[in-house]
């Protein structure tokens, strides 16, 4: 099974040079698992239900060995995005409360194949870093 794979991976990975070992599934199936025994930090998708008329998609908990849990909001980016003539993303602060909300509409005139919306994220996310002067962070890799 997968699971199993994925323990072999957990318990021979450290000497491979494995640092990350990813899984999906029932909370109740993978919690008892090697992997998420041995995991320092484990990501859990399952926010509390807020209701019918109020999704939460992408709403979790960062799990950490010693029983801490901090509460995130996710987003995924990905795809082409109709080219804009003058929009451009933009970045604002959220209260913890609208995290989740789905974005505001906004009129979108299509011209074509523009350019990502992960490299408009990553221009703004630049544009935002500059306004604020904040500190440069070492590249990862």
């Amino acid at each position: 099974s997968v699971v199993r794979a994925l323990e072999a991976v957990a318990r021979e990975g450290e000497r491979l040079g494995v640092h990350l070992v990813a899984a999906a599934g029932a909370g109740g199936r993978t919690a008892e698992s090697e992997p998420a025994r041995r995991a320092a930090l484990r990501v859990v998708l399952d926010a509390p239900q807020p209701g019918p008329d109020q999704p939460a998609p992408g709403r979790g908990r960062l799990a950490c060995a010693d029983g801490r849990a901090v509460g995130f909001q996710g987003g995924r980016v990905t795809g082409r995005i109709p080219r804009t003539a003058t929009q451009r993303p933009t970045v604002v602060a959220l209260d913890w409360q609208r995290m989740g909300d789905p974005p505001a509409r906004r009129p979108v005139r299509e011209l074509g194949n523009g350019p990502t919306d992960l490299a408009l994220l990553a221009s703004a996310v630049e544009r935002a870093a500059r306004e604020v002067a904040a500190a440069q962070v070492p590249s990862l890799l």
